[in-house]
């Protein structure tokens, strides 16, 4: 695959992701990664990659799930991860490179939009995302264009978000901080975003359209540890620039996001145990089929 210039309706998500959004997850790349690491389990063990296959990862991010399914497919195989964040994508090759020194199976990692690639033949076994397929203006016309890139009988599994008030891990740092921000404008129903897809009949209907069968989606649901043990202001912290709440804050003055971190902090103060803070989240394992 080539790395076309990006040209597409996502504009405002592509920037983001090259801005604040893309640098900012570049550089907690590993608290991020360890973070997110129970919906990556899940996620693989639902694509259930073998040895020698061709896998697509879309929304790759830094590549860390893209590394796991390399490894997964082998030597004989290949895997693939997309993503339109420069920042991003600067990050996962650099661990590429450090996976290929290891003679260790090493991905490839391009730059581009996945609505819109020009994906040059229907070669992929899998197509595989880790919370990166929300994000477009015309959902059903992006999931047709990314199953274009998948060969006949190819499969597709995903992991996203259901709705945000089903989720503490958003809505309890969110709140918070709305104690020091103005309530912003709500985004339109269903616009790009994490929650997009938050209604299950409706996410079906968008991979039936798109030409996709035996379409599954199955509810999961985690309870989640922020910081991993290191403390409440840690957990805080990370919060506050991570998700919905670390675009919120992107622009804001150093002294207004620290005081968002406070209050963040503060709110979790009813969620940590022994030093431990956990909130719950809820969101969608996905698979579906290329006739």
């Amino acid at each position: 695959m080539a790395e076309p210039a990006i040209v597409s309706p996502n504009a405002d998500q592509i920037k983001f992701w090259n801005g604040p959004g893309g640098e900012q997850w570049a550089k907690n790349q590993e608290a991020m990664d360890e973070n997110l690491k129970p919906f990556a389990d899940a996620a693989v063990q639902l694509a259930s990659a073998k040895s020698g296959e061709q896998v697509l990862d879309i929304g790759c991010g830094c590549g860390d799930t893209t590394l796991i399914l390399a490894d997964k497919v082998g030597l004989d195989g290949h895997a693939v991860g997309l993503d339109i964040s420069e920042p991003m994508i600067a990050r996962a090759k650099a661990r590429a490179a450090a996976v290929e020194t290891m003679g260790l199976p090493c991905p490839r990692f391009v730059i581009g939009d996945a609505s819109s690639y020009a994906f040059k033949s229907a070669r992929f076994d899998l197509l595989f995302s880790r919370f990166g397929v929300m994000f477009f203006v015309d959902p059903t016309s992006a999931f047709a264009n990314m199953r274009s890139a998948l060969r006949s009988g190819g499969r597709t599994a995903f992991v996203c978000w259901q709705p945000m008030a089903m989720n503490d891990f958003f809505l309890v740092p969110t709140a918070a901080a709305l104690t020091v921000l103005p309530t912003p404008e709500a985004p339109p129903l269903h616009a790009p975003g994490p929650f997009a897809f938050g209604d299950a009949d409706r996410l079906n209907t968008i991979l039936k359209d798109a030409g996709f069968a035996d379409i599954s989606i199955d509810g999961l649901e985690l309870d989640m540890e922020i910081g991993k043990g290191r403390g409440i202001e840690e957990a805080g912290k990370e919060l506050t620039r991570s998700g919905p709440l670390g675009r919120m804050v992107a622009d804001l003055t150093d002294e207004l996001r620290e005081r968002v971190t406070d209050a963040v902090i503060e709110a979790l103060g009813a969620h940590c145990k022994g030093g431990k803070v956990h909130l719950g989240t809820r969101t969608w394992l996905v698979s579906a089929r290329n006739p």
